[in-house]
């Protein structure tokens, strides 16, 4: 009896993992050089918001008032040398961050989007 209790539980935490949506996949697919994306606004608790237009999947959909967005992450860094508006197309690089530069306070009161977090930086494109 006590291993169908053990076999339930391992069960039941394989259907939960599998459900929580933990993706390791970004790890395989990053530093990426050069690439563009549509910046979709700054948050206090997720940096610059930006949907990836021409790279592999590594964010998540987003909804925003009616707009639906495919592949959007978050930034841990700004944009290097710019300010950047939402709506405005921009190229970089993108990388995982490092211990030092993934810590972010967040205060209770402002939303935190559930998307994956990197950190831009400016392009090496091949010319």
């Amino acid at each position: 009896m006590r291993t169908l209790y053990s076999s339930a539980l391992l069960g039941l935490s394989i259907v939960a993992a599998s459900l929580s949506g933990c993706q390791k996949e970004e790890a395989a697919t990053l530093p990426l050089a050069c690439v563009r994306g549509k910046v979709l606004g700054n948050t206090p608790c997720n940096g610059v918001l930006i949907e990836l237009l021409d790279g592999p999947a590594i964010g998540r959909p987003l909804s925003s008032d009616s707009s639906k967005y495919q592949n959007v992450f978050g930034t841990f860094s700004s944009y290097p040398d710019a300010k950047v508006e939402p709506g405005q197309i921009i190229q970089f690089s993108l990388r995982n961050g490092t211990a030092d530069e993934t810590s972010r306070m967040c205060l209770a009161i402002y939303p935190i989007y559930n998307v994956p977090q990197f950190v831009i930086e400016a392009p090496r494109c091949q010319k």
